[in-house]
């Protein structure tokens, strides 16, 4: 039952990420990226713009939520996958403070 409860919450997170209509919350910095138009996507990740390969077909990667998952949801960006299970958000994000 938990498991169930933990994973619905990470699908409901997801899908808000995914659904809200980004605005970016750092205007000093460069604005949202675009979607790829080839085999590379761009993004944020906390050292800052990022381009990296596309997914491959049929990846499949572990359902924990990652740091650039909960701060790209907190700057109210998408999250955007790459290759090798590594997350990137169309916003610029800041790394949590401990």
């Amino acid at each position: 039952m938990t498991f169930n409860f933990l994973l619905i919450s990470f699908l409901a997170i997801v899908a808000a990420s995914c659904a809200t209509a980004a605005k970016n919350p750092h205007p000093e910095e460069t604005t949202e990226t675009s979607k790829p138009v080839s085999d590379t996507v761009k993004g944020f990740d906390f050292a800052g713009p990022q381009i990296l390969p596309a997914p491959k077909p049929g990846m499949i990667c572990t359902m924990e939520l990652k740091p650039e998952q909960a701060a790209c949801h907190e700057a109210k960006g998408k999250v955007i996958k790459a290759d090798k299970c590594k997350i990137l958000c169309s916003l610029p994000i800041k790394k949590p403070s401990p």
